[in-house]
């Protein structure tokens, strides 16, 4: 919702209330995704798809940062954030964020930043966020810097976003 509500909730429960999760891989496959200050033009973030492109669109009038997050529905150790760059309109990654931050919490109140990724030029690759193994419920990604097609108005286009389980081995994308 652009007027800075969030688009679903969940992120209320305690860090004691959420279970330990044990899996491997992306731990972040099909968990809701809650939108700050975003409003979505399509597509999917969490659905397995590293090709089809989410689309938000953020006011550039609003003082409130965009941000995404990701509820993993139980405490995981998580380990990286795999940012997928939309492929659409014939460009590879033409409206990727180019400023972004990674934010974890055990309970969707208190987040600690554990890494930031900074590029000016679309990617090249798929941005992988790798940080120290942390214990997590939510994963935050706020987008610092988008791109402004207008001074009233800005976009950016995200294809996927994989949060990795320190939990055994996971390929680095291609």
């Amino acid at each position: 919702d652009p007027s800075g509500r969030p688009a679903a909730s969940g992120a209320s429960a305690s860090a004691t209330d959420a279970p330990a999760l044990n899996k491997e891989g992306n731990v972040a496959l099909d968990r809701p995704v809650t939108l700050f200050n975003v409003a979505p033009e399509g597509g999917e973030l969490t659905d397995g798809d590293r090709e089809t492109g989410f689309c938000g669109i953020v006011s550039g009038l609003q003082s409130m940062t965009p941000s995404l997050t990701i509820d993993l529905g139980g405490i995981a150790r998580v380990k990286r954030v795999d940012v997928y760059p939309a492929r659409q309109d014939g460009y590879f990654g033409r409206y990727f964020p180019h400023e972004m931050t990674v934010e974890v919490s055990r309970n969707g109140a208190e987040y600690t930043q554990v890494c930031k990724y900074s590029n000016v030029d679309a990617p090249d690759c798929v941005p992988v966020l790798e940080f120290d193994a942390t214990e997590a419920r939510y994963v935050r990604l706020t987008i610092r810097e988008c791109t402004y097609d207008d001074p009233s108005s800005g976009r950016f286009e995200i294809a996927e976003i994989e949060v990795i389980s320190a939990s055994g081995e996971y390929a680095y994308p291609d």
